[in-house]
């Protein structure tokens, strides 16, 4: 769980998109 703060542990749908997001990144990456 990189870049998320402590505060932000409270699993949101945005916050779920961004990962799947990140993942889609890092994969290209």
């Amino acid at each position: 769980m990189r870049g998320i703060s402590s505060g932000e542990l409270q699993f949101d749908p945005e916050i779920e998109k961004t990962a799947r997001a990140n993942r889609k990144t890092v994969r290209q990456a």
